[in-house]
């Protein structure tokens, strides 16, 4: 059974806005879920009288949070197509000072072409999704010493012709070092490479799964065997069994976002996490919450 909570109220990026030939989402039957709202604590995740802590301003539209090995976070601001990163001190002082204080960042990487998603690869790489680049959509790596970003895929083959991506959103790095990342489709025109996409190793892109509409966050367990996906037009949370790299069961719906009334469904899904105890930490830009 999954319970979602309500967290904590937060200020959420706006994000593109959906075009009419956008189709409804699918009904993939629902695995049974109970919803809980709390205001207050949740026992062993968030201690009483906790409240967001701003560690940096005077950005436009942030994504893709990713923390390295040594706990330096880096993100992204889209408009201004820059990866920045808070230094792991700033962060550590702002946490023991508990104010609402604005930290400096750095600029790590300047032009780098709309990222949106990001997440560090086992070998140190900076993977990302790349929204703004033309013709269309990349997955690139940034290697943190040189700042070179180097092209990991940019097209598709689906029914015998190769397509460029659309505006790519969020990725997932498995085991073998391949990766999951999502196609929404956040424009007027639906991408033809809409859904979720699978980049091997070796660099061999497939799609492995398309019923999902506009697919949103993405995050792999802990273990590798379940893939967690939300979807930008649908308040579903959705579940995927790996059975291999780049091979997904159906989805399984395995709960939804509330409203701040917390009981009409409604609400729609942007970025998630996964903590160490394997609860989905989920954006609401409907209610401006984070739900767990």
């Amino acid at each position: 059974m999954t319970i979602f909570v309500r967290l904590v109220s937060l200020l959420l990026a706006a994000a593109p806005a959906f075009g009419q030939n956008t189709p409804r989402p699918p009904q993939i039957p629902a695995q049974a879920a109970a919803v809980a709202v709390l205001a207050g604590p949740i026992d062993g995740l968030v201690a009483a009288g906790s409240r967001p802590v701003l560690v940096a301003s005077g950005l436009r539209f942030t994504e893709g949070p990713a923390a390295d090995a040594d706990g330096n976070l880096y993100f992204v601001d889209v408009p201004s197509s820059r990866v920045l990163r808070l230094k792991s001190t700033d962060l550590k002082a702002v946490d023991a000072a508990k104010e609402a204080v604005a930290k400096s960042y750095d600029e790590f990487v300047v032009n780098a072409q709309n990222c949106f998603g990001l997440m560090f690869a086992p070998d140190g790489r900076l993977l990302a999704c790349q929204g703004g680049s033309k013709p269309g959509g990349r997955l690139v790596a940034i290697d943190v010493g040189t700042k070179k970003i180097t092209p990991l895929a940019s097209e598709i083959e689906l029914d015998g012709e190769k397509q460029t991506f659309g505006t790519l959103n969020d990725l997932a790095i498995d085991a073998t070092g391949g990766v999951y990342f999502t196609d929404p489709s956040l424009s007027r025109l639906p991408s033809k490479t809409r859904g979720i996409l699978y980049c091997s190793k070796e660099g061999k892109v497939t799609r492995v799964d398309s019923a999902i509409v506009a697919p949103n966050g993405v995050r792999l367990s802990s273990d590798g065997k379940r893939l967690f996906v939300l979807s930008y037009v649908d308040p579903g949370v959705y579940r995927f069994d790996v059975k291999a790299p780049g091979e997904l069961g159906e989805p399984t719906k395995i709960g939804q976002l509330v409203a701040k009334d917390g009981a009409t469904p409604k609400g729609r899904g942007d970025g998630l996490a996964i903590d160490t105890r394997g609860n989905l930490w989920c954006t609401n830009p409907d209610s401006q919450e984070i739900q767990v």
